[in-house]
């Protein structure tokens, strides 16, 4: 996948990422214009960190999609028609990108019994894990229970799938 966070607009997007008074140790970029302050930015952030350490040199990306953008990358890379409530591309073994499209979150919410804020720190965190070579099952489902506790997010009735 050709990164996204090289161009003008990932690094604008980058920096109005940093107007509120977390600071993410990545890019986030916001086409789905989510209002900042309604995003989860220290949870990631404390994701981030717990995963891949406090001077962590992994360069991550994160996207949060339109439903358009969304069902293109899956379309494209994946061959899939839908609309995901996340992705993850592992580039290399220290670079990787994750989308989220916030509209799909919000629909999805209910049905795991999370907020749409939790959903959106659960979907972080599951994309996240894919990027560190977890694969669906019982371990990947043990730590995402294992890092939303530490967040006191309440884990997700998984009877749903993540994309």
């Amino acid at each position: 996948m050709k990164s996204w966070r090289n161009s003008a607009s990932a690094r604008a997007g980058a920096a109005r990422s940093h107007s509120s008074s977390v600071s993410l140790p990545f890019p986030c970029i916001n086409h789905a214009r989510v209002p900042w302050h309604t995003l989860p930015l220290r949870e990631w952030a404390t994701l981030y960190r717990k995963l891949w350490g406090k001077d962590a040199s992994y360069q991550l990306g994160l996207l949060l999609a339109s439903r358009e953008e969304g069902r293109c990358l899956n379309q494209r890379y994946r061959g899939s028609q839908y609309v995901p409530e996340v992705l993850a591309f592992p580039l290399s073994p220290d670079v990787g990108d994750i989308v989220i499209v916030p509209s799909r979150a919000r629909e999805m919410a209910p049905s795991f019994s999370l907020s749409f804020k939790a959903m959106l720190v659960f979907l972080f965190a599951h994309a996240a894990l894919h990027l560190q070579g977890y694969h669906h099952g019982s371990a990947m489902e043990q730590r995402e229970r294992e890092l939303l506790q530490q967040l006191a997010i309440s884990p997700p009735h998984l009877h749903h799938k993540a994309s």
